[in-house]
């Protein structure tokens, strides 16, 4: 007996931080509910490649299903399998004024009306914060192993549109963080000997098109800065604006002379999974380097 599956909807998962969009370690669960609605459905879930696809079982003419459902309602837990890299990398804040915490979790749901079923320009869909104390969470199942972070929560077939009539295509979209680099030159050997000529310039433009070049603005430090031992030499440089986390390293930040020697020629960017400093509103990035 031959058994027909079709395609129902695709859910795509995207990181801008990722060179290639597609993310690596974030997963889509379905929560007990969920999968007792699917069930009923003739319904199956599979992987793909950062994401699922959902299939129903079709009739004897190949299109129409076994099972008809008029509509349906499904969640999905989002759960991650590097907390700490997710966390720094990733802008968790629903808008400047709603706050990401660890009190929180995500919430991303779908617009019916909005469906469409081009894969090269699926449904978008973006986070809202919701308490991680939400009766809804418990009620949904704690999914094991990865960390929960938030819910999916997708609905189809309530527009007045038919349930089965294309592949419905959604792109779950999160956006990278960014943050304000600050390099701490500690001037260890005494090989800086005219430090008032030491500046950090960005070259990143000329070797790469992934990048803009930013500028770095020296600042005065106190003399009992957090991590300096006593009579450590210590110059302090901060760039102008905020630079996006990015999987591929940016190059060419050069510490040098001013119109002389060049110290280092590609300073390490930050640890995408060290733990970012606030200050105000704003976050930072610390770098020592030893010279």
């Amino acid at each position: 007996m031959f058994i027909n599956y079709r395609r129902l909807f695709n859910i795509r998962i995207r990181h801008d931080y990722y060179s290639d969009g597609y993310p690596d370690g974030i997963g889509l669960d379905s929560t007990p509910a969920s999968l007792k609605k699917l069930k009923g459905g003739q319904m199956l879930v599979k992987p793909l490649p950062a994401g699922i696809t959902v299939l129903y079982r079709a009739g004897e003419d190949e299109t129409m299903p076994l099972v008809r459902l008029d509509e349906l309602k499904l969640r999905f837990a989002i759960t991650v399998r590097n907390p700490a890299l997710f966390q720094t990398i990733t802008d968790l804040d629903e808008s400047p004024s709603v706050r990401y915490s660890s009190s929180k979790r995500l919430l991303f749901q779908n617009k019916p009306e909005n469906h469409s079923e081009d894969p090269e320009d699926p449904e978008r869909l973006r986070h809202t914060l919701i308490d991680a104390d939400d009766p809804a969470i418990a009620e949904s199942g704690r999914p094991g192993g990865n960390l929960l972070v938030g819910f999916l929560e997708l609905t189809c077939g309530t527009d007045g549109g038919e349930l089965y009539e294309g592949i419905q295509e959604y792109s779950l979209d999160f956006r990278r963080r960014e943050s304000f680099w600050k390099y701490l030159v500690v001037n260890k050997t005494s090989r800086i000997r005219n430090r008032d000529q030491l500046t950090i310039v960005d070259k990143s433009g000329e070797d790469s098109s992934l990048y803009d070049p930013v500028e770095f603005i020296r600042q005065e430090e106190p003399s009992n800065g957090a991590g300096r031992s006593p009579g450590q030499d210590i110059i302090t440089f901060r760039s102008k604006d905020p630079i996006p986390f990015f999987e591929v390293p940016k190059p060419s930040i050069q510490l040098m002379e001013s119109g002389g020697s060049v110290y280092i020629e590609h300073l390490p960017n930050p640890n995408p999974s060290a733990t970012l400093k606030q200050a105000g509103q704003q976050f930072e990035s610390e770098i020592y380097v030893y010279v």
